[in-house]
């Protein structure tokens, strides 16, 4: 399918003729996949994406020409879901070099991103975003100004590292979340953030806050 596309369009077959949302319809077939576009960093100069199941050439319409360039990224940023496989700092400087490698334009169409859970130090003061969550999430905020759907991936180290802090205390994890959903309202755009539970499950007083400040809590499988 993207092979005849490109040449209808290489060949002026009247595929601009038609109108833009028909041109839509046809790059989000071609574009849209039903599974996440998975993106990590082997090495600090190397950024990959692991897109399983997708057919050859399937980005081909992004290289045709300017003006399908411009119209298909818009649709292959806004109706895929985006997740960042590395963690900790690591994930902090793989979102700083994707927004710079797909630009400001690119960023804005994005709609769904999935991120690991904001992570604490466990200070004994009390909680408070560790530092490379909050660039995180500022970096999210600044460049997604069209993010409708986040998703936290929250595994097992990260769970048991959140339980460990809270320490039994509900105070305590009203507190720590309430950092996270505060640095989520400075996101005028954004509709639903779901909790993704990869392995050992948080106690349930700490899950029930998340779903009272309406997230949704759910087992693993990502959001489609």
């Amino acid at each position: 399918m993207p092979s005849t596309l490109v040449l209808g369009i290489d060949n002026g077959g009247g595929f601009f003729a038609l109108p833009r949302k028909a041109r839509d319809a046809i790059y989000k077939e071609v574009l849209s996949v039903s599974h996440p576009l998975y993106l990590f960093q082997d090495t600090p100069s190397y950024m990959g994406v692991f897109a399983p199941e997708v057919p050859p050439h399937w980005l081909a319409l992004l290289y045709t020409n300017r003006q399908a360039s411009r119209e298909s990224s818009a649709v292959l940023y806004a109706k895929n879901v985006f997740a960042f496989v590395d963690q900790a700092e690591e994930q902090t400087s793989l979102l700083r070099r994707f927004f710079t490698s797909i630009g400001p334009v690119n960023s804005s169409f994005l709609t769904r991103l999935c991120i690991d859970f904001p992570a604490f130090p466990g200070r004994p003061e009390g909680p408070e975003l560790r530092r490379d969550s909050q660039e995180g999430l500022k970096l999210v905020r600044d460049h997604c100004v069209g993010l409708t759907t986040i998703e936290f991936s929250l595994n097992s180290l990260s769970s048991r590292k959140l339980t460990s802090m809270v320490q039994g205390e509900k105070s305590i994890a009203q507190e720590a979340i309430a950092q996270i959903r505060s640095s989520l309202q400075s996101m005028p755009s954004l509709q639903e953030v779901y909790i993704r539970l990869q392995g050992t499950r948080p106690p349930d007083f700490i899950v029930q806050i998340m779903r009272d400040c309406d997230w949704i809590v759910t087992p693993a499988h990502g959001i489609s």
